[in-house]
């Protein structure tokens, strides 16, 4: 075993001492991970600890929403470090839950992603462990609509509705 794979197995127990889902989480982004290389496994579990003792839900909204930033990014290291600027500040659990959404779509240029158009359910939000759709919902007409502000009918204020993605009517 070399002193890497050392490192990242002490790193891997850590991580299981804070949290049994976010080390199964871990250990299955491990591949993915391993592309962009040894420093950066290590950096990225570094992280991760230092997360999960700094925040439990903090922690694992960072290790959640790691396989679709690395995914939408091709990267690991710069939103790594910008998660972990969140240790300044007290009580950021709330700002780190910012990060727990999927947002599918395509960078038009570097640092510029393009979300893809609502109705291929390109945004979601977790509440709780679920993913959910965000919608508008006017209890007047009963009209949905996928973006925040008044009826397109009747002009009353519509009220967020997060739902299942499988059952939007």
């Amino acid at each position: 075993m070399t002193a890497q794979s050392g490192a990242t197995e002490k790193a891997l127990e850590s991580i299981a001492a804070l949290s049994g889902r976010s080390h199964r989480e871990a250990l299955a982004l491990l591949p993915d991970l391993q592309r962009h290389g040894a420093q950066t496994v290590e950096a990225w579990l570094t992280a991760a600890r230092r997360l999960l003792e700094y925040d439990i839900d903090a922690g694992g909204a960072f290790v959640q929403g790691t396989r679709e930033a690395e995914r939408i990014s091709e990267t690991v290291m710069p939103w790594t470090a910008q998660a972990l600027r969140f240790l300044q500040w007290p009580a950021a659990t709330a700002a780190i839950d910012g990060f727990r959404a999927r947002a599918t779509g395509h960078f038009t240029a570097p640092g510029r992603f393009l979300v893809d158009p609502q109705y291929k359910r390109a945004l979601l939000v977790y509440q709780g462990e679920k993913l959910k759709m965000i919608t508008y919902w006017c209890e007047v007409c009963g009209i949905r609509a996928y973006t925040p502000g008044p009826c397109v009918c009747c002009q009353a204020d519509t009220e967020l509705d997060l739902r299942d993605p499988d059952d939007i009517r």
